[in-house]
């Protein structure tokens, strides 16, 4: 018996696998609860989120208002194309935008986005 679990562990450690990511379809976030100044955000101010991607932490080259204040917003509507991706999410209240959120980091392969590494801890993150 103990010739057989020592034959199983050697398997396991010479087979080789992979970890693969799930994939991802949208962007979603916390919307913020309050101003710089510690108001509170009132229902109806957020006009507007812009999500802001590039394939370089903090440059971003693709920019998509989401036209809505809901907090969700489709990933192939801002990035489309196979590559390592560096987004943030602003929001926009009573005519000015907010600082960018933390940065999340993922990628997209044959048509779908993947999560390798997701630190987000603003809260914007991606499902």
């Amino acid at each position: 018996m103990k010739s057989l679990m020592k034959l199983l562990v050697v398997m396991m450690l010479l087979l080789p696998f992979t970890v693969t990511s799930a994939p991802v379809s949208e962007f979603v976030w916390t919307a913020p609860g309050s101003y710089d100044d510690g108001s509170p955000i009132q229902p109806g101010d957020i006009q507007t989120y812009t999500i802001y991607c590039g394939t370089v932490p903090g440059n971003y080259s693709a920019i998509a208002p989401t036209g809505s204040d809901i907090p969700w917003f489709p990933i192939n509507a801002v990035v489309s194309v196979d590559g390592e991706y560096f987004c943030a999410v602003t929001a926009t209240a009573k005519g000015f935008e907010s600082p960018f959120s933390e940065e999340v980091h993922f990628f997209i392969g044959s048509g779908q986005a993947s999560v390798p590494v997701l630190a987000a801890p603003g809260g914007l993150r991606v499902e």
